[in-house]
């Protein structure tokens, strides 16, 4: 399995999308989806902040702020 976009080895397989990519180019696209769907649903209004955390251990932890 390759990316789609560049060849070198996949990392991710979306097969419902049919579609595999390598790491960075899946953070790319997560980004590109995120972004979209958040205008396409009006999820934000122009000016307001985001908070995203990540939880994975004993304690969540703030990730960053858009």
């Amino acid at each position: 399995m390759v990316c789609k976009v560049c060849g070198q080895k996949a990392q991710v397989e979306m097969r419902s999308r049919g579609l595999a990519l390598c790491r960075e180019h899946y953070l790319d696209w997560f980004v590109k989806e995120t972004e979209r769907a958040i205008r396409r649903h009006r999820m934000l209004l122009p000016g307001e902040r985001v908070l995203v955390a990540v939880s994975g251990g004993r304690t969540p932890w703030p990730f960053g702020t858009c």
